[in-house]
């Protein structure tokens, strides 16, 4: 999706943006493109890649994301739209959390609206 998304973009990219090993996402991306879902061309640099959809990689990125959507509606249904609202900015702050943990940090991410900030 997000070559899709965001293409042409090189490795580096993917990989700063899924939080990935560069290495992992080069062997990601030669099997995505024997199966004919990227193509890659020459980058900026004589070391970097440009990575971009095939038709057919379009293809698949579109159907995944009606699934997405089809299962988002089964997750959030009968939520309210503040609520929706209220629940991703909850995930978003759990996973802050999970960044900082990773990295060894203590001060974890807070809700600004609260005065006991995130410590709770």
């Amino acid at each position: 999706m997000y070559v899709a998304a965001h293409g042409p973009v090189s490795q580096r990219e993917i990989a700063d943006f899924f939080e990935l090993d560069p290495a992992a996402v080069s062997r990601s991306l030669d099997a995505l493109e024997r199966a004919g879902l990227v193509a890659t061309a020459p980058g900026r640099d004589r070391r970097s890649k440009a990575v971009t959809a095939t038709e057919r990689g379009l293809g698949t990125a579109h159907a995944w994301e009606r699934v997405c959507d089809a299962e988002r509606e089964v997750v959030l249904g009968g939520f309210t739209a503040e609520e929706r609202e209220l629940f991703m900015g909850l995930l978003a702050r759990a996973y802050a959390n999970l960044r900082a943990a990773g990295r060894g940090e203590k001060n974890l991410a807070t809700d600004p609206a609260s005065p006991k900030g995130g410590d709770r």
